[in-house]
Formats: C-alpha cells, structure tokens, sequence
C-alpha cells in the first residue's frame, strides 16, 4: 500500500498540488531520486552526439536544457554555458547497489594487490637462492 504521498506507480506526488513529481533540475531534484548528467552545449556536433548517445545507453532520459542567464538570448547556448540535463531513476535499492559495488571493486584491489604482494616474494626468494648459489659474485 503506498502512501499519500505516492502515484498508484511509486512515483511520489507533491503534497501542496497533488501533482506527479518531475523534476527538471538536480536542483528541484529535493527527493534525490535520479542521478543526473549533463552534456554540455558545444559547436561540435558529433562529440555531443556520441556523448547524449553513451547516455542513452546506460538508461539515462533527457530532462531539460537550462542555461545562466548571461548574455543575450540570441547568443548561441553554447557560449552561455549551456548544459543538456538527463536523469536516470535510482532504484529502490540504489544505495545498497552502489555499496556491493564499491565493496566488489575493494575486494578485487586487495586481491591485486595481494597478487602482486606473492609475486614480489617469489622474486625475492629467487634472488635469495641466486645469491647463495654463486656467494663469490661479492654479494654484501
């Protein structure tokens, strides 16, 4: 049963309006649902092109296009600092997701570490044993 502050979808609603919660910023954002990107404006297409497509791929929607208002309005976005906002919804269990994560790529570090760790012993071992092995090379 959801609350009363949640669509029949999970989505929450906004107390004052009843309206469904659809932010277009990080800024409005006040739930801290969704993680956002932004592209930014530039005069080379290709590059923003391939950016917003990455996007894509990972799951993330465009949200809104914003810009600080400096400049003139005809000057061109991209000279104004513009950025393309695209947000992606956290899942439910995002925080737990985001902690195995992190905690799976600890766990491979510390075994790369303790690979390299092994291999640095067995080098010295090799040397040790060379070094025993030919005692009149002046070894100190």
């Amino acid at each position: 049963m959801s609350s009363g502050n949640e669509a029949a979808h999970g989505v929450p609603v906004e107390p004052d309006t009843g309206a469904a919660y659809n932010p277009l910023t990080p800024a409005e954002d006040v739930h801290k649902l969704y993680e956002w990107q932004a592209v930014p404006a530039m005069g080379a297409g290709d590059a923003m092109a391939k950016l917003i497509q990455s996007l894509r791929d990972e799951g993330f929607h465009y949200a809104s296009t914003t810009a600080p208002p400096i400049g003139h309005a005809e000057m061109p976005l991209r000279d104004r600092g513009g950025v393309h906002l695209y947000r992606l919804r956290k899942d439910k269990n995002y925080v737990e997701l985001e902690e195995r994560r992190v905690a799976q790529r600890v766990l491979e570090y510390q075994k790369l570490i303790l690979e390299l760790r092994i291999s640095q012993d067995e080098k010295a071992v090799e040397l040790a044993e060379y070094r025993k092995a030919h005692p009149d090379m002046g070894w100190k």
